[in-house]
């Protein structure tokens, strides 16, 4: 599995789905998606590289970022708590594949956009994950 499969299956539980529901998507939101939703995409994946190049499963290091859209900056806002307990400080298997740690990163300011009418805001979080 990959690390789209990944965040999905950390960002599928009952704090966020609560809110969501269904309305998550990898790189964008089909036209016309009811708010609240997230877009969940992948910035950057890195091998880490080990000095001795012994064998075994290649370590990764991810960036993923999390954008909440809603009707309100409130809602954003409840949205990106809900991401961060799903998200920040985890580690186990998920779909599949054995993450070492999620840890947050940078964090956007909530802002409108004032053409779709959706206020948004986005959260960073590095995973390291087995390959």
């Amino acid at each position: 599995m990959g690390i789209e499969q990944i965040a999905g299956a950390l960002l599928n539980v009952s704090g966020v789905t609560s809110i969501v529901g269904a309305r998550r998507a990898v790189a964008q939101l089909p036209q016309g998606t009811a708010m609240p939703a997230i877009v969940y995409d992948v910035v950057s994946t890195m091998p880490v590289i080990t000095m001795n190049a012994a064998s075994g499963p290649q370590l990764l290091i991810s960036r993923v970022q999390v954008t909440a859209l809603a009707d309100n900056s409130d809602g954003v806002q409840t949205l990106l708590t809900a991401v961060m307990a799903a998200m920040n400080l985890k580690s186990g298997t998920y779909s599949g594949s054995v993450v070492a740690s999620v840890v947050r990163d940078l964090r956007t300011q909530i802002t409108k956009d004032n053409e779709a009418g959706v206020w948004y805001a986005s959260q960073d979080f590095i995973v390291h994950w087995y390959e």
